[in-house]
């Protein structure tokens, strides 16, 4: 009975903290990480070559026309910062390398962001066309347009899972839905098709540099991080139920739904993670 007990710990000790073995960088995962970011880099050679920047914001930013406008303010919502962190909460306890990895290539794709919007004062549409040339949807989010950190933030997380040890439909799953949420960063009216497709890729990279710092770094997926990950993410839920700073109409609802809905899991989560580690404890001491 004891050496059961010692053996399920063990495998809850080895799913709360992460594994090496998720780090492995096999061949299946080589081609689920560069496929997508060769099609990227040629899309962006594609609208430079051609002149398509502007073309392809006028065709994507029609879209709202056919399905309505409040469903892409909830879409490209997703892509806020804020909320994107909070919909990595469910993985707290058996993936928290996960969160790591997404947090160390958040921090280098927000930097390089930064940098490249200050270096090159691309405008964005609204500072650019006419208020009869395109549907502007919400607010238009300051001067600099390129490249689009939103896009970066999406494709950062879809990168990581891209990288980790998670089934293919899981993988197409989410690259399809991220697909969604960059695209109506230009449906919305405040970015070009460039600073997506570049705000992508860029996202998509900085996933690798996350995948290889993580697994150099394990205290930032042990049980103490994910103790201060999880206490973060908690308050990050908090701050969405309460502050409407997104500036789209009527979008409060969905925003507190959100918020209400990963409180209660992280809550959970933060509540498993504990006991695990209590339960380990425990055992260890018994023998």
């Amino acid at each position: 009975m004891k050496n059961k007990l010692i053996k399920e710990v063990s495998l809850k000790s080895t799913e709360d903290s992460g594994s090496k073995a998720e780090f492995r960088f096999s061949k299946l995962q080589f081609y689920w990480f560069f496929i997508p970011g060769l099609i990227l880099f040629f899309l962006a050679d594609i609208i430079l070559i051609f002149n398509l920047n502007l073309d392809w914001f006028l065709a994507t930013n029609r879209l709202s026309e056919f399905t309505g406008e409040y469903l892409w303010m909830v879409v490209t919502f997703i892509s806020d910062g804020l909320v994107s962190f909070i919909i990595l909460i469910p993985l707290l306890r058996k993936k928290p390398e996960i969160i790591w990895m997404v947090l160390i290539a958040a921090f280098f794709s927000t930097l390089l962001n930064q940098i490249i919007k200050r270096t090159m004062h691309i405008p964005r549409p609204p500072s650019v066309l006419a208020d009869d040339q395109f549907n502007l949807i919400g607010p238009d989010w300051g001067r600099f347009s390129f490249p689009s950190g939103h896009a970066s933030i999406v494709f950062v997380i879809s990168g990581v899972i891209a990288l980790s040890k998670v089934k293919w439909n899981i993988k197409v799953l989410v690259l399809l839905f991220f697909s969604l949420v960059a695209l109506s960063r230009t449906v919305v009216g405040v970015h070009w098709p460039l600073d997506v497709v570049v705000g992508a890729l860029m996202g998509w990279s900085c996933a690798l540099i996350g995948f290889s710092l993580a697994k150099r770094t394990p205290w930032g997926y042990g049980y103490y991080a994910q103790l201060i990950w999880g206490a973060l993410l908690l308050i990050c839920t908090i701050i969405l139920f309460t502050i409407d700073y997104s500036g789209f109409n009527n979008i409060m609802p969905v925003q507190r739904l959100i918020a209400v809905l990963f409180f209660w899991v992280g809550l959970f989560q933060y509540y498993k993670i504990i006991k695990d580690h209590q339960l380990k404890h425990k055992t260890e001491s018994s023998i």
